[in-house]
């Protein structure tokens, strides 16, 4: 697999030939990435992942009051 990877350690994105690992685990069962090593330092490198931007249309609901605060104006 050609894909980005991300170094940790030089804080550097760069392509390569990806091997798939996998790996049991206990929590979350069979699980598989693609890892390669750092052109520069050697070291295993993941995959990068593009950060997700959550577009929201409608604005977060408020909390609403309940009544039951103290000294607000909708207590009862």
């Amino acid at each position: 697999m050609n894909g980005k990877f991300w170094c940790s350690d030089c804080k550097k994105i760069f392509t390569a030939e990806g091997i798939k690992k996998e790996w049991n685990d206990p929590i979350y069962g069979p699980c598989k990435k693609y890892v390669t090593e750092c052109p520069e330092c050697k070291t295993e490198c993941n995959e990068y992942r593009e950060p997700s931007v959550a577009k929201r249309s409608e604005p977060m609901p408020q909390m609403s009051c309940s009544g039951h605060c103290h000294g607000c104006e909708h207590a009862n």
